[in-house]
């Protein structure tokens, strides 16, 4: 019966210190673009866009809006931007079109670097939320869990 009590003492702790190690160190590959890319940006020309098919989904047939850019900066290289399309692909060719408005080929983009390619430059607003929600309540689950634990009995 003892260690029953230890180990459901321990419980809580354990479950804030998995979730703080969970939140934290997972982050900067969470997310399109992964969080880690915020602090690695770069700025390249749009060289192509175009609407490609992607197949055909429940009946439909479904359209990606695909940028290509200089990659690396100043080369004559292309690479495709990702992150263009963030849920599921469009179901017409004006639909994928339309999110092309901000590549116009020529322009100049900023964009995000993830494990050296380029990502389309926003915040994934949900996986940071997350990250910092598993953080913050891992870090409370820990320090009440410890306080609750080491806590004389009376």
């Amino acid at each position: 019966m003892r260690l029953i009590g230890l180990a459901i003492r321990w419980a809580v702790p354990l479950v804030g210190l998995l979730a703080l190690i969970l939140g934290a160190f997972d982050a900067p590959m969470r997310g399109e673009p992964p969080l880690g890319s915020v602090f690695s940006r770069a700025e390249t020309v749009v060289r192509a866009t175009g609407v490609e098919p992607a197949g055909v989904v429940d009946g439909r047939q479904r359209f990606d809006a695909v940028v290509d850019v200089s990659w690396p900066p100043g080369s004559e290289a292309t690479a495709r931007l990702r992150g263009v399309v963030r849920q599921d692909p469009a179901t017409s060719p004006e639909q994928a079109e339309s999110l092309l408005a901000p590549y116009s080929p020529g322009a100049r983009v900023a964009v995000r670097v993830a494990d050296g390619l380029p990502w389309v430059d926003r915040t994934d607003w949900f996986a940071l939320l997350w990250t910092v929600g598993a953080v913050l309540l891992g870090g409370l689950l820990l320090v009440v869990g410890l306080q609750l634990a080491t806590a004389n009995k009376d």
